[in-house]
């Protein structure tokens, strides 16, 4: 089982994302009555593929916990139940919005609600990011785009270093020769 900060043993703050991607919270267990003792406002996260998806935890009138997130299924921002957003996946606390922005961030998440999905200019990482006043960017995106660059820069680099095939010797056509003319 793994370890888990519970929210009172937790320092509430907003994180720099560039500075803390190798710094996150540990995974959660599953269990629903768990994540009913996180704080509204909690940044969490599944694995979708290759990239994690990101949505903010509130609570509803009936206690129970939703999360807001831009998503690529939906192609919107939208309000669903944890247990829709997790799809049976582990879910990941990423931070806890500090509770004096708490209700702001909320209010601006539930402002965005059924704005247009985009994959490369408004996903779920944009959307995280602008209700919480950081720089609106995708860090998954920026490190896959290295990525991507780093293997067509080895492809080329490979491609290069290839020793061109050996060209076969046959005998040039023999053109006539053309004379000009001498204009009197």
């Amino acid at each position: 089982m793994s370890m888990c900060y519970l929210p009172n043993q937790a320092t509430t703050h907003r994180p720099n994302h560039v500075q803390n991607q190798g710094n996150q919270y540990p995974i959660c267990p599953q269990p629903q009555q768990f994540y009913n003792l996180l704080p509204p406002g909690t940044v969490i996260s599944v694995p979708k593929g290759p990239f994690d998806h990101y949505g903010i935890l509130l609570y509803a009138n009936d206690g129970l916990p939703y999360v807001i997130s831009n998503s690529g299924k939906y192609g919107k921002v939208v309000l669903e139940s944890l247990s829709d957003f997790a799809e049976n996946q582990e879910v990941k606390i990423r931070w806890y919005t500090h509770e004096a922005e708490v209700q702001q961030v909320l209010r601006r998440a539930l402002q965005l609600l059924g704005k247009p999905y985009s994959a490369f200019s408004s996903n779920c990482e944009h959307f995280i990011r602008e209700i919480s006043g950081l720089p609106i960017e995708s860090p998954q995106l920026r490190g896959w785009g290295v990525l991507g660059g780093l293997a067509l820069a080895v492809a080329g680099a490979i491609a290069a270093t290839q020793e061109e095939p050996p060209k076969k010797n046959r005998p040039k056509k023999s053109q006539p020769k053309r004379t000009k003319k001498k204009s009197r």
